[in-house]
C-alpha cells in the first residue's frame, strides 16, 4: 500500500506543479499585455489565441 501511495503521490504533486504554472502563465499574460498598455479586445485576442493553441494542438498528438 505505501509503494503505490508515495507513487501516486508523485505523479499527483508533480501535475499539480504543472497545473500552477500553467494557470500562472495564462494570467500573467493578460496582465503583462494590459500592463503595455495593449487594448481590451486585443488581450481577448491573444488570449483567445494561446488557449485556442493547447486545443488545436491537442489534434496532431498521438493516441
Amino acid at each position: 500500500m505505501f509503494p503505490t501511495l508515495t507513487s501516486v503521490s508523485t505523479l499527483l504533486l508533480g501535475m499539480g506543479i504543472l497545473l500552477c504554472g500553467s494557470g500562472m502563465l495564462g494570467t500573467l499574460l493578460g496582465l503583462s499585455a494590459a500592463q503595455e498598455g495593449l487594448s481590451s479586445w486585443l488581450i481577448g485576442l491573444v488570449m483567445s489565441g494561446f488557449f485556442m493553441g493547447f486545443i488545436i494542438g491537442s489534434f496532431p498528438a498521438p493516441a
